[in-house]
């Protein structure tokens, strides 16, 4: 008995997470299940006969083709199975671990494809869906295991609609394609010239502003200058009346008065306003103003997150592990 149990060691350590080579035509005793190309698994079972030591196959409680035990052997042994998992499959019919609608989903669709592709695929994933509600909140591994078959059901069914998507919107991208090629370069060339020459304005538009800001400073610093003088007339000895100050004349910068419109000879004439611009910051002040603000706490949650996975520490952030399920 001892030499017979001993068969099963390679089963025990693939069960652990620990599988040992594999060699076609030489199956190690053990429990496993294989997947049809229906998408149903099938429970497989291989053993050493106690009496003859005579290499034994069941599949699905079934001695299969000896030829075909052996080759599907490599492919048995990529998914070990408890012996309460193969047992509770021959008993009832249906895996302990594997969602009913994901084992429903998995026998494909009601209705034909080839009549209503789109209705079919939605009909196969509001039958999964069906099912969410059972794990809204999962307390124990085998629900976890099952709510893994109904997940992967689910994304199997969300790449035959990205498939199916693809497929069809495929040659319109090709034409859009096409169509890109010929008519963006021809767009962005205007757009780039046209956009050259708006820069171009709007300097010559600040250089207005600016000689027109100096000109006007200027003209109050005369003004300040000869109604000082005035006051100072006005003081000395002798003086009967308050002395008016003598009239300056506004300062007359080199170049044109900034523009409210530009018009050329033809095309239609472009709008010239103003539009205040930050060109720098003090972060401390920023911080104090802005500091309590949601998008200022994302982003330097987003920094953090980069920090973190990047394997920097982060002293200003708190830490924790979260599980991921990939």
């Amino acid at each position: 008995m001892t030499a017979i149990m001993d068969n099963f060691t390679w089963w025990k350590n693939a069960l652990a997470g620990n599988r040992g080579p594999i060699y076609d035509g030489e199956p190690q005793s053990g429990f496993y299940r294989q997947k049809r190309k229906d998408g149903q698994y099938e429970a497989v079972a291989y053993w050493k006969d106690s009496t003859t030591g005579e290499q034994r196959c069941h599949v699905n409680g079934r001695a299969p083709d000896p030829q075909r035990a052996l080759e599907m052997w490599p492919y048995a042994s990529k998914n070990p199975i408890t012996t309460e998992a193969y047992w509770h499959r021959i008993d009832t019919g249906s895996w302990n671990d594997v969602d009913q609608g994901a084992n429903d989903a998995a026998k494909g669709p009601d209705i034909d494809p080839a009549i209503d592709p789109a209705g079919s695929l939605k009909a196969e994933i509001t039958k999964a869906r069906a099912g969410l509600a059972a794990y809204a909140s999962i307390d124990s591994d085998e629900q976890s295991a099952k709510a893994q078959t109904l997940r992967s059901a689910l994304t199997g069914l969300k790449g035959k609609a990205e498939k199916a998507y693809e497929a069809e919107n495929r040659p319109l991208l090709e034409q859009q394609k096409k169509l890109r090629e010929i008519w963006f370069p021809l767009r962005d060339d205007a757009a780039d010239g046209a956009n050259d020459l708006r820069k171009a304005m709007e300097k010559w538009e600040d250089i207005k502003r600016e000689n027109q800001r100096r000109a006007d400073e200027e003209t109050a610093k005369r003004q300040a200058e000869a109604a000082a003088e005035a006051e100072w007339k006005g003081a000395e000895p002798g003086a009967i009346a308050k002395t008016e100050p003598e009239p300056v004349k506004p300062v007359v910068p080199n170049t044109p008065p900034p523009a409210a419109q530009i018009r050329g000879g033809s095309g239609r004439a472009a709008s010239v306003g103003t539009k205040k611009v930050v060109i720098s910051i003090d972060l401390l002040k920023a911080w104090d103003q802005f500091g309590g603000q949601p998008e200022v706490y994302r982003l330097f949650m987003d920094l953090a997150q980069r920090a973190v996975d990047a394997g920097l520490a982060v002293p200003c952030a708190t830490v924790e592990e979260k599980a991921v399920v990939r």
